[in-house]
């Protein structure tokens, strides 16, 4: 699964290229780079948006863009619009809706989120609006621990002028490679038991941290209407539940929503093995006398082999440095991402998600037992 080192791309119906750039801290993986990134070239002549969409309407339709994403993990596609900043969230989500829709996309359906997400424009939806400029958010796979999860997770940044806040991404198969050298024990029980997630749970109502309550449309509120009881709105919810997320559903008293769920870890694509979950991101609030996550068969983490997963995991990360305007299509089978600390500016991210609108998807992502 390599692809000859594309380094610019164009068509006779525009005078326009995409260029081929190098990135600080890509690397290659299994004989590939990661991430691959390309820049609009204008040749001299006058931007004209219907142009820049027709490169890459053919651009997608040629079966390149996709191969790329593939290959490489994730693509970074840079200046597709001019003076990027807040105002240009339509003409990026257009963009983004000709690529995914010319390759045979449908937009993923966002179910399950643990904090609000509004959306910005047609496929946008605002990303971690509620976490504090300072924090950071370890890796994790797309709903990597639900029975649904989308092939493409895209990021952009309309208008960037923050100290840090790089976006890291990890690939999942450098991830096995290291993992299954330093902890074979570790990754031999993530291959047989999977991982079980402990009751997580979404409020009635609004809470202090804000997290995102259960009818809210990305949580499970989607079908819910003006006007629906407190039982219909239940059974709206717990049917997507059961649908994208899990089977293991309660309710309390209080009428908040408590899932359990269970995930593979290590998974196969297109024949390489890779890793794919959210360890990391569980790790962070993790407490061993009452772990929010464990093996699947119930078993919990030997802390000092888990604290030492998670090292390996953060010393892989590529960070993506953002210029404004920047769209990161990350292959979110492959490669899982996290949120750097950030000051003194802006940095408000945009995501969308997409998937294949095909049921034979499955028959190249598929379980990995050692």
């Amino acid at each position: 699964m390599t692809v000859d080192r594309l380094n610019y791309y164009r068509i006779a119906e525009s005078p326009y290229t995409l260029d081929r750039i190098d990135l600080p801290e890509s690397h290659i993986v299994n004989g590939r780079e990661f991430p691959a990134a390309f820049k609009l070239n204008l040749q001299g002549e006058t931007y004209e948006k219907f142009k820049v969409d027709q490169l890459l309407k053919n651009f997608s339709q040629s079966g390149t863009f996709t191969k790329l994403v593939e290959d490489h993990g994730a693509v970074v596609l840079r200046d597709l619009v001019e003076n990027s900043d807040e105002t240009k969230a339509g003409e990026i989500a257009d963009f983004i809706a000709t690529i995914e829709s010319n390759r045979g996309h449908v937009e993923f359906l966002q179910n399950g989120t643990l904090i609000p997400r509004d959306q910005i424009a047609q496929n946008l939806y605002a990303a971690n609006r509620q976490a504090a400029p300072e924090s950071r958010i370890l890796q994790h796979n797309e709903y990597s621990r639900f029975k649904k999860y989308p092939i493409t997770l895209i990021f952009t940044i309309l208008d960037y002028t923050a100290k840090g806040g790089e976006t890291p991404l990890v690939h999942g198969a450098e991830l096995y490679n290291k993992a299954i050298r330093e902890l074979p024990v570790f990754v031999e029980k993530l291959s047989k038991h999977g991982l079980a997630f402990r009751k997580e749970s979404w409020p009635r109502v609004p809470t202090k941290d804000n997290k995102a309550i259960w009818n809210h449309e990305v949580t499970f509120g989607r079908n819910i209407k003006p006007g629906d009881s407190l039982e219909i709105q239940k059974q709206k919810a717990e049917q997507i539940a059961r649908e994208y997320i899990s089977d293991n559903i309660d309710w309390t008293p209080e009428d908040d929503l408590v899932i359990e769920s269970y995930a593979k870890a290590l998974k196969k694509f297109k024949g390489e093995p890779l890793i794919f979950s959210s360890i990391p991101a569980f790790f962070q609030n993790y407490n061993p006398e009452n772990p929010n996550i464990t093996f699947g068969n119930n078993e919990n983490f030997d802390y000092e082999e888990l604290k030492t997963f998670v090292d390996i995991t953060n010393k892989l990360e590529y960070k993506h440095n953002w210029k404004s305007g920047d769209i990161v299509f990350i292959h979110n089978y492959q490669v899982s991402h996290g949120k750097l600390p950030y000051s003194d500016g802006k940095r408000n991210t945009e995501v969308g998600m997409w998937d294949e609108a095909s049921p034979n998807k499955i028959l190249d992502f598929v379980d990995y037992v050692l």
